[in-house]
């Protein structure tokens, strides 16, 4: 994580922790601010100077940051994705422009007399705001290696807040109530996800899950929306505001409004419920999610950084067999499903078999977890009945006590026959 703070000077300075560290790391010093710092594995961007403010990075293991900017331009609007980092900047014209680790030198996306502004990066695909007047933008899209760049709207509707994640990308589009569209490099043209005679913006996009705020009528509530299904899912009701909704992979969180605090809230797909994770006094805003992993901010007398990872509420195993009648010295094989999916997905779980004549459980052997189509995780385990092996009715199940991270569980039970 990362967050900009003032030194006892009053200047504002970069500052980064990761799980482990045994303390943060102070990135800058000096007489100058550096501010709006954004994180991507282990690099880092941010922006820096008076005016002419310029671009600079670091990536964990290097001993300085590097200063990408340095001509007589004014640069901002930093982005990361990976070592790919953006930015706008130029005069007279704010024009976007892209580095990645290794290159020699930045390159230029754009060279016209316009306005080009709001880039955000995943990748290697960029997506921007070009301006057409002075409240009507084009929004464009540009891989790195295509030729020119995809116009994916014009001046119909203004257009604001793209995000992008993979080759999807989510924006607002604002024609009498605001309305949230998305495009995936392929599609024929965008689709809208809200139709609502209610605005809906803020829009955030991991993967193919979409998550943003939007008015039911009288409170502003959290909607989130994944490639394939038929409709958004509304994740939350009642007589409060929330707000700043995230998402990581299959992982939403949000703020919203208790009485006189915000606190902090998560879901993802399985959960019964919505999950609680703030509940004091605090005022807690702003929360951010990679993975499972959470950080927000808490304000009492002094505005402090909060982190927490996330324990899926329940994990689900299943098992079944391929054949539910064997001979000795011939081979079966079990399967199953797991929950959460996909994050058991490299993880391990193991079978135990109760033997025929037994009362007791014994361990067989552990299997790791794999992805499977449409997001499932899966295991498979190919049991073999030895020459001399008792016959009767062998039982077995799964079970999952590989990371403490999730709780132990275990699947029903399942027979195979033995002749």
């Amino acid at each position: 994580m990362v967050w900009d703070a003032p030194d006892a000077a009053g200047h504002l300075q970069v500052f980064t922790w990761k799980a482990g560290d045994l303390a943060q790391t102070t990135l800058t010093v000096g007489a100058t601010d550096h501010i709006v710092p954004e994180v991507s594995g282990d690099r880092v961007v941010w922006r820096a100077g008076d005016i002419p403010r310029q671009i600079i990075t670091w990536k964990a293991g290097a001993s300085q940051p590097t200063t990408l900017t340095s001509d007589g331009s004014d640069h901002g609007w930093p982005q990361v994705s990976g070592d790919r980092v953006t930015w706008t900047g130029g005069n007279p014209h704010a024009e976007i422009f892209t580095w990645k680790a290794g290159d020699s030198q930045q390159t230029t996306l754009t060279t016209d007399p316009d306005l080009h502004l709001s880039p955000e990066v995943s990748g290697d695909r960029i997506v921007w705001l070009t301006a057409l007047d002075a409240t009507h933008y084009a929004l464009m899209t540009q891989k790195i290696g295509d030729a020119t760049p995809t116009t994916l709207t014009t001046n119909v509707d203004q257009t604001q807040d793209p995000q992008v994640s993979g080759d999807r990308v989510v924006w607002e589009s604002m024609g009498g109530h605001d309305q949230i569209v998305t495009w995936k490099a392929g599609d024929s043209k965008p689709t809208t996800l809200t139709t609502t005679q209610n605005d809906h913006g803020y829009a955030q996009v991991s993967g193919d899950r979409v998550v943003w705020q939007g008015s039911d009528g009288t409170h502003i509530q959290i909607f989130t929306w994944k490639a394939g299904d038929s409709k958004p899912t509304t994740l939350t009701t009642g007589a409060h505001d929330r707000e700043f909704a995230q998402v990581s992979g299959d992982r939403v969180v949000w703020q919203g409004n208790v009485g006189s605090n915000e606190q902090i809230y998560t879901w993802r797909p399985g959960d019964s419920q919505q999950t609680t994770l703030t509940t004091d006094a605090l005022a807690h805003s702003e929360p951010y999610v990679s993975g499972d992993r959470v950080v927000w901010l808490g304000a009492g007398s002094h505005t402090q950084v909060y982190t927490a990872v996330l324990v899926p509420s329940f994990t689900s195993l299943t098992i079944k067999t391929n054949a539910s009648t064997s001979y000795v010295g011939k081979q079966f094989i079990l399967s199953g499903l797991c929950f959460p999916s996909p994050a058991m997905v490299g993880r391990a779980m193991h079978v135990d078999v109760m033997k025929p004549g037994k009362a007791r459980w014994s361990y067989s052997s552990n299997r790791t977890i794999y992805a499977g189509t449409g997001g499932d995780a899966l295991w498979q385990y190919k049991y073999t009945l030895k020459s001399g092996m008792a016959k009767g009715t062998y039982q077995f199940r799964a079970v999952y006590t590989a990371d403490a991270s999730y709780a132990g569980s275990m699947s029903a039970p399942v027979k195979v026959a033995v002749k």
